[in-house]
């Protein structure tokens, strides 16, 4: 009985112990840094004219049947003609195509196997 009873103090003292602690220990206020927030104007999204920071190219090229679907069509569109392309166009070919692409920083030519 008497080992309960040291048991049961030692717990009441170790719970006013942490309660004692933690209301009278000083309070650390995490602020925010604001100095390095920098405010951006949202971008209106346009789903017909990419923005424009995305990638572009322009075909240089075309042999064959070649298909373009922009970027609100439902269907592919037969191409006749060389183009400008902006991402998320598609840009598919029949067995018997060819496209040649230029982009910023590289020349790219597409053909079926």
């Amino acid at each position: 009985m008497k080992a309960l009873s040291v048991f049961f103090i030692s717990v009441v003292i170790g719970i006013i112990a942490i309660v004692s602690y933690t209301l009278l220990s000083p309070r650390q206020v995490l602020e925010k840094d604001t100095s390095k927030d920098t405010v951006t104007q949202s971008q209106a999204f346009d789903l017909a004219e990419a923005p424009k920071e995305t990638l572009r190219a322009q075909i240089t090229s075309l042999e064959g049947d070649v298909k373009w679907q922009s970027r609100v069509a439902t269907e592919p569109a037969e191409l006749k003609e060389p183009r400008k392309l902006q991402q998320g166009e598609e840009i598919l070919t029949e067995e018997d195509a060819t496209v040649e692409l230029s982009f910023t920083d590289l020349d790219l030519s597409l053909s079926p196997e």
